[in-house]
């Protein structure tokens, strides 16, 4: 990290180029960590991938529902009316 925060350069906001990342040697693990890693990791995505889609789920339906409420388009016996119907 040192490497990289010692070079960032601008004159209206600090920022970092890819041209001082080139001398920048890589880190490439061995590959039996690799292996072993993989399995693991490749578990861990799934199950973020499998959690992301409930998440924009409450997400879209938070983004549809919520609005009209707020912004008064949504009256509360408004919102009254349907469910008596539908009870009936």
């Amino acid at each position: 990290m040192e490497g990289i925060q010692c070079r960032p350069d601008g004159s209206t906001f600090m920022e970092i180029s890819k041209m001082p990342f080139r001398p920048i040697p890589d880190l490439v693990p061995r590959l039996d960590i690799v292996k072993t890693l993989t399995p693991m990791a490749s578990a861990l995505f799934a199950r973020w991938v499998e959690n992301e889609r409930p998440a924009q789920t409450f997400a879209t339906l938070r983004d549809t529902r919520l609005p009209r409420p707020v912004s008064g388009q949504l009256r509360l016996p408004d919102a009254h009316a349907p469910i008596e119907s539908a009870a009936v």
